[in-house]
């Protein structure tokens, strides 16, 4: 039987039960379904089971039925809309975990903050336009928006399946999915939780735009004055989920950045001061359907028309420069035979524009537009007028330059990336003066325009067409898919963090450290402690903190000690010694202290070598800050032990005297300033200090 004919047996079926349904005749409806379905296989015949089931009342046959058409076919609308309904009828959250989980049967999830809907063209439409073609090249992913409401729903847009939800239900997702690769578009701190806690059963790709990573610094101009200090703090909250992404999610091996342009890939490294190894990321330039934006040769007389599309939602597009350039060209006498466009949307768009009104040549749209209508548009006008105080890329001004529109530019950030002298003309940043000379040039060189216009035309397509872009995409999703997972390797995750520049971590820094010093001088003063080796002295502001007569710090990471050498090299009670294999410790000090090191030991070997070296170079105290049980981490570069079972059972002359529980417990919502260590102190058998309180 060919396609053509089974398809027109399903329709006739079809519609003789949309009959029996619309009669009532729920039952005889299902009886017939059952044996049609045994022959073909369809997910409209199981939708229309499903809602035969619910007419009678049997919610849980209707989403069985509901969710084995999502398996045939998860872009199903009918099965997607049952078990919306179905899930409100029932009013209960875990079912949608079941729905999700049905509908996410492929091996990519892509997790966004939002993504199109009928109602919100506007939402992530980039991403969408990846998704489709993603689908010409045979990969159908799910999509995961992030609802920081924590409102859950399962919907479609123009055939892609699409679960909203909260952090746990995209935890719960990914765990008992199949899903082997994340890609991640707008990284923010309760997404990467979500997701981090699974690298290693997935991999992951984070995509970076812009603003979600940029610093403070470089978007202030968008922001009012009684808005820095909000932003400022959002700053903190975005540096401390970078410096984790960069320190810990790149080094599992198991997580791979991707940025639009060599320029942005740069400036994120000089502003988080952090050097990203060239296998850990990829420039892949966003794509531009050249499909749509065709190229049909411009008439000389196109370069007196000029379009300007942007969006008005902030000063970052430099449309008050787009307004303040046409204004300056209305003081020439070529103006006259210019004609504009001025298109867009956004809070900003009737301040900018209120002094354009006045000119019966430049003509104002306030809204937004389709792809297809700005692609029509294109090919009615040759000059894009494109200011930009900042870029990654500049889509609209790609998109143009594909219909061979001619554009004019700011030297700034990674706009030179995609312009030169030979398809556009840039100017200097903020330059009003500049831009509309280069109006006034194209107008009165038409050679000029149309070899521009047609090099601007071919840049696209050899730098930034699908063709190009999706390719290099599906090349990285393979590579990343079929790459093994290798074993974590705590030495050398700590020699790579160091090497880079980075610190020990909040743990060291702030009101944690303040802690942990408050409690171990303490100590020290009330037990007349004069020596202390500490196993895993970081980068040694930790140490800054303490008050220690004769001090050695050892640590795994030769280029951490050197740095401590360094910095405490005018100290002669402090003495540094990179960790080896062969390492002999030479004397017995009084304390030995290991602070937020143990769960940082993944390996068994490491940490049981770990834990003799630490009990056997004291002969009085021992001090460990960590947490103390066998429960699952939540990360790659973790692993919990019981260690005060370990101590038992292999060090039994040694007694844990005293717990001292942290100040700060661990708050997810803040995790750089608590903590899910507290202090466990040992003493060995046969010695007793009087100044101690036992616990």
């Amino acid at each position: 039987m060919s396609i053509n004919e089974r398809e027109k047996l399903v329709t006739e079926f079809l519609d003789n039960g949309k009959q029996l349904f619309e009669m009532g005749h729920y039952q005889e409806l299902l009886e017939i379904c059952f044996v049609f379905s045994n022959k073909y296989v369809d997910e409209r015949v199981y939708a229309m089971m499903s809602s035969a089931h619910f007419a009678l009342g049997d919610l849980a046959s209707a989403e069985k039925c509901a969710r084995q058409g999502l398996i045939l076919n998860p872009n199903s609308s009918d099965n997607l809309y049952n078990l919306e309904v179905i899930i409100e009828e029932r009013g209960k959250s875990d079912c949608y975990i079941d729905t999700a989980i049905s509908c996410v049967d492929a091996k990519v999830l892509i997790v966004s903050d939002a993504y199109p809907s009928p109602d919100n063209l506007y939402a992530s439409m980039f991403v969408h336009a990846r998704v489709r073609e993603y689908r010409k090249r045979g990969l159908n992913p799910r999509i995961f928006v992030i609802r920081y409401d924590d409102a859950e729903n399962v919907r479609e847009y123009e055939g892609s399946a699409i679960i909203e939800g909260s952090t746990e239900l995209l935890e719960s997702v990914i765990e008992k999915s199949n899903v082997e690769l994340v890609l991640v578009h707008f990284l923010w701190v309760a997404m990467w939780r979500a997701i981090y806690t699974r690298l290693g059963k997935v991999k992951v790709i984070i995509y970076c735009h812009g603003y979600e990573i940029q610093p403070f610094h470089r978007r202030e101009f968008s922001y009012k004055p009684d808005e820095m200090e909000f932003y400022k703090k959002v700053d903190v909250a975005r540096k401390s989920l970078w410096d984790y992404v960069f320190n810990v999610g790149l080094q599992s091996n198991c997580v791979h950045l991707v940025f639009v342009s060599q320029y942005f890939a740069d400036e994120v490294m000089e502003d988080y001061d952090v050097t990203i190894p060239a296998d850990k990321y990829s420039i892949i330039h966003n794509a531009i359907d050249v499909d749509l934006f065709k190229y049909v040769e411009k008439d000389a007389e196109l370069r007196k028309k000029i379009f300007c599309l942007a969006s008005f939602r902030t000063v970052k597009y430099a449309r008050d420069i787009a307004v303040n350039v046409i204004l300056k060209l209305s003081e020439y006498d070529e103006f006259a035979d210019m004609e504009f466009l001025f298109a867009g949307s956004g809070p900003l768009w009737d301040e900018l524009t209120k002094p354009l009104e006045e000119f019966p040549n430049v003509k104002l749209e306030n809204r937004f537009f389709t792809h297809q209508e700005i692609a029509d548009l294109q090919l009615e006008y040759g000059v894009f007028l494109a200011p930009t105080r900042w870029d990654s890329q500049g889509v609209s001004k790609d998109e143009a330059m594909a219909s061979g529109l001619v554009p004019i530019s700011n030297v700034v950030s990674a706009i030179p990336e995609f312009i030169d002298d030979e398809c556009g003309i840039l100017c200097a940043p903020e330059s009003v003066d500049e831009m509309a000379e280069a109006v006034l040039k194209l107008y009165r060189e038409p050679k000029l325009f149309k070899k521009l216009s047609k090099n601007a035309a071919e840049r696209v397509r050899s730098q930034v067409s699908s063709e190009i872009v999706i390719e290099q995409e599906m090349a990285l999703f393979e590579k990343m898919r079929e790459a093994p997972t290798p074993d974590f390797v705590s030495k050398d995750y700590w020699e790579q963090r160091y090497a880079q520049g980075r610190t020990s971590g909040s743990g060291s820094y702030g009101r944690l450290a303040d802690f942990k010093a408050e409690v171990i001088n303490a100590f020290c003063i009330e037990n007349n402690i004069n020596t202390v080796v500490e196993w895993g002295c970081g980068d040694g502001n930790q140490l800054s903190l303490m008050n220690y007569s004769e001090y050695l710090g050892l640590d795994v990471s030769e280029s951490v000690i050197n740095i401590c050498k360094k910095r405490f090299s005018d100290d002669s009670s402090k003495q540094f010694r990179a960790l080896s294999d062969d390492f002999i410790i030479d004397k017995k000090y009084d304390l030995a202290v290991s602070l937020d090191v143990i769960y940082h030991l993944t390996e068994t070997d490491v940490f049981n070598k770990y834990m003799e070296r630490l009990f056997t170079s004291s002969d009085k105290y021992v001090c460990i800050y960590s947490f103390n049980g066998n429960q699952e981490a939540w990360a790659s570069h973790l692993r919990f032990h019981n260690f005060t079972e370990y101590v038992s059972q292999v060090f039994p002359e040694w007694e844990l005297f005293k717990i001292i529980p942290n100040r700060y417990q661990y708050d997810k919502n803040d995790p750089d300033n608590t903590s899910f260590a507290d202090f466990y102190l040992f003493r060995k058998a046969g010695f007793k200090d009087s100044n101690i309180e036992e616990t």
